[in-house]
């Protein structure tokens, strides 16, 4: 069980959502940066570096996949741009991050199952009859955090400026996509209970329940609100 409390921690810093490092020039020195809205490219993040006491020159902005490499371990960064910096400020706009955070997941997924792997004490009987049952359950719901990393990302670009329409169906968004987790959830708890005892199906579920907590506490730390 320590094995699985490690990855677990390993996990929830593996989550954490992209980190903004601000390798500024010595004479520079900024305020927290806020992202604004993305104008433009889909899948965009622009971040708006405030309070630089110079006028000139430029700021380095790295997002980072794992919150303990953040902010010197340059192999844990996926994108790296320079911004220049006019009137104080400087604007650093990440394009097409969807392949980073497709990375990211499957990383994620990997550290999942060994958690999981850790966490469930199967038998090899057990094994071969509940590898291929979580495998499904695992596809269906990555096919939904599809969907919910859609909702966040056109969240994030339009929250400064969203209409009460827009608002109106982002929530009702949400709510279907945590209506049909809850389905999926449902489904497979018959599935695996037909094959497998009460207490295994308990357990894991269980499990996966605490992880979706660490992945949710993780996101909802890092997802502004609504202006």
């Amino acid at each position: 069980m320590r094995r699985g409390n490690n990855l677990a921690l390993g996990l929830a810093s593996a989550i954490a959502t992209l980190l903004i490092a601000l390798l500024l020039a010595p004479n520079a020195a900024a305020q927290t940066p806020t992202a604004t809205p993305s104008a433009s490219p889909t899948n965009a993040l622009d971040i708006e570096v405030i309070g630089l006491r110079t006028n000139s020159g430029q700021v380095g902005c790295s997002l980072f996949n794992d919150a303990q490499a953040f902010p010197r371990d340059d192999s844990k960064v996926l994108h790296h741009i320079w911004a220049p910096i006019h009137t104080g400020k400087a604007i650093c706009q990440f394009t097409d991050l969807a392949p980073g955070i497709k990375m990211l997941r499957a990383e994620i997924g990997q550290d999942r199952r060994d958690i999981v792997a850790a966490a469930m004490l199967l038998t090899p009987s057990e094994g071969a009859i509940f590898w291929p049952l979580y495998d499904q359950y695992r596809a269906e719901q990555h096919e939904l955090g599809d969907r919910k990393v859609r909702l966040i990302t056109d969240f994030i670009a339009s929250r400064d400026t969203m209409s009460e329409e827009r608002a109106a169906q982002l929530t009702k968004d949400a709510l279907s996509i945590e209506k049909k987790k809850i389905s999926i959830k449902e489904d497979y708890v018959s599935k695996m209970s037909k094959v497998l005892s009460a207490r295994t199906v308990a357990r894991f579920f269980q499990v996966d329940n605490k992880l979706d907590a660490v992945v949710d506490a993780a996101l909802a730390g890092r997802v502004p609100l609504i202006k």
